[in-house]
């Protein structure tokens, strides 16, 4: 076995716990796909090598992860799952989850943190759940 050096291990570490959080949040599988694997297995190889692959999808994950932290406690899991999954026609028509799968640039993933937010706002405002 091989000894990593303090950088590969900082991101074996810090991969590993995002994808911890992100699998807590949403399950493996939708996880995996956010981040932009092809089949579930390949969540294992993001924590090996910071390679572009891995970087794409802990860029993804951060922001499946931002996005879930801001819906679940206002909407449930449940919800939170299905906004990710609905298609919206700001999106072009496909939903949140896909436009994260397909993300190579950062203003993706600021316009879906976006739509997340005004969701989460109007359902404030719609006295759907309290202010935090």
């Amino acid at each position: 076995m091989g000894y990593l050096t303090a950088d590969a291990e900082k991101w074996a570490d810090e991969m590993g716990q995002l994808i911890y959080e992100c699998t807590s949040l949403l399950g493996r599988a939708f996880t995996a796909y956010v981040g932009g694997a092809a089949r579930t297995p390949e969540i294992d190889a993001w924590t090996a090598t910071p390679d572009e692959a891995a970087r794409l999808a802990r860029g993804r994950l951060e922001t499946a992860r931002r996005i879930a932290a801001l819906l679940t406690p206002a909407i449930g899991e449940a919800a939170t799952l299905a906004w990710f999954r609905t298609p919206d026609a700001a999106l072009g028509g496909i939903s949140p989850a896909d436009a994260l799968h397909r993300s190579a640039v950062p203003q993706v993933h600021s316009l879906l943190y976006g739509m997340a937010r005004r969701q989460a706002s109007a359902l404030v405002l719609n006295g759907a759940v309290p202010p935090r």
